[in-house]
């Protein structure tokens, strides 16, 4: 419950009221480290969520960058630090993007809910990347859904990654995809579906036309 309620406290506090409960919750022994950082990653992903643009992928880039630092750092109190500035960022981010004049309607990431999956696990990723972009809350459902039931994260990092190659076509599209893939082998294995269903609102969708770079490159290929 310990992630439920940081998640909780995410969504309506600030910076100086989240960083405070987690020193508690670290002190009075309710709490570890890793179970801030579900909590970190998984607030990063429901804002993105919530608004699947370029700002808000920040916030999952952000998350992974400083919890890198976190893991090879060898300071307690550098380690500290950092833990409470990536719970601090989250809520800036979550101030910030509340503040501009677009769309931030609310989404818990922890309140995910499964649906009927059809077909084999690979069929199922496919149809996955191809709601992408036509129906990307449907996409996050079978993705977690698909989660859930099966081991899936190789073929999935696979097939995303296929994609990146094919359609991405700035750089947000590639360092957002390579963050959420490495922050999925940091999390607790209970919350990477939840995480894996986020990840897709930002993802490169089969549908999406092939980059420039692509095109051209297979364009000089066939000459």
């Amino acid at each position: 419950k310990v992630v439920e309620s940081l998640l909780a406290t995410f969504r309506t506090a600030d910076h100086d009221q989240v960083c405070n409960l987690i020193v508690r919750l670290l002190k009075e022994e309710q709490a570890q480290a890793g179970t801030v950082w579900d909590a970190v990653h998984l607030i990063a992903g429901e804002i993105v969520m919530r608004q699947a643009t370029i700002r808000p992928v920040h916030a999952v880039t952000s998350a992974n960058a400083i919890h890198y630092a976190f893991n090879h750092s060898s300071d307690r109190k550098t380690r500290l630090l950092l833990l409470l500035q990536a719970a601090g960022w989250m809520c800036h981010f979550i101030k910030f993007i509340s503040s501009m004049n677009r769309p931030f309607p609310e989404k818990s990431i922890d309140r995910l809910q499964e649906v009927e999956i059809a077909g084999d696990k690979q069929s199922a990723i496919q149809q996955i990347f191809d709601q992408i972009s036509v129906d990307a809350d449907g996409a996050a459902a079978g993705a977690f859904t698909l989660a859930k039931q099966q081991a899936i994260v190789p073929s999935f990092v696979s097939t995303a990654r296929s994609l990146i190659y094919t359609k991405g076509d700035e750089s947000h599209r590639y360092k957002f995809p390579a963050a959420a893939i490495e922050d999925l082998k940091l999390m607790t294995p209970r919350w990477r579906p939840h995480f894996l269903a986020a990840s897709t609102y930002y993802m490169c969708g089969s549908r999406e036309s092939d980059s420039g770079i692509m095109t051209r490159a297979r364009e000089v290929l066939a000459e």
